[in-house]
């Protein structure tokens, strides 16, 4: 799944077979890392590992192409700071202590990493669609393990999948009364007046999905989730 993920990639300064290497590189980290008693799947890890590793070398390719050599450099010492810093604490490192590695304060360290922008903000996403950039994978102050929006990407796909089981009647009743996928949950008068029902239809809609659903073989996964 590494090249499917690579692909998605092209065109930004390396070859599909560079970007699948560096996707590889991800996988290995993922694969060293990977806590099976959190209770996510292993490719979910993975794909965000794969992700960022291609996304960093996405962005040295940027830096290298626009950046005088003396900021080649100090971009490159931050880099590699930043990696060993890394497998250290095991998450991605702030600014302030990537600083202190290089005698230079967080704010010198953030103002080098902006210098090295492409021609749109550094905080622009690589590629249409995508929300990763260049700050939120090495300067973020307040990033966590991606443990926790790990496991929401999983559950989403899991809740997603088991939808698709459902007739599209019950599964959009479903994903109007808990507000999937929407700005808010609706009432199920709300919901008899967009399919012109009354309250009581809806809500034997709503109990005949949710049935269904309890005797899926989805059921199971989804109750890793919902507890």
């Amino acid at each position: 799944f590494v090249v499917s993920v690579a692909k998605k990639y092209q065109g930004n300064g390396l070859s599909l077979a560079d970007i699948i290497n560096e996707g590889n590189m991800g996988l290995i980290k993922a694969a060293k890392r990977f806590d099976h008693t959190r209770g996510f799947k292993f490719i979910s890890y993975a794909v965000w590992w794969i992700r960022q590793s291609i996304l960093q070398a996405l962005a040295e390719q940027s830096r290298l192409i626009r950046l005088p050599l003396n900021r080649v450099g100090t971009i490159t010492k931050i880099t590699r700071a930043a990696e060993k810093l890394e497998a250290e604490v095991e998450r991605q490192p702030k600014g302030n202590e990537i600083g202190s590695q290089l005698e230079m304060s967080g704010d010198e360290v953030l103002m080098a990493m902006q210098y090295s922008r492409r021609h749109s903000s550094l905080n622009s996403p690589f590629q249409e669609g995508e929300n990763s950039s260049l700050l939120d994978i090495i300067e973020d102050s307040e990033s966590d393990e991606p443990e926790a929006q790990i496991m929401m990407e999983s559950m989403s796909e899991e809740v997603a999948a088991a939808l698709e089981t459902l007739s599209d009647r019950e599964r959009t009743v479903l994903e109007m009364y808990f507000g999937i996928d929407r700005d808010s949950a609706m009432t199920l008068n709300e919901i008899g007046e967009e399919f012109d029902l009354t309250r009581e239809r809806v809500r034997q809609i709503k109990e005949k999905a949710i049935q269904r659903l309890r005797h899926r073989s989805r059921a199971k996964s989804l109750r890793r989730y919902l507890g």
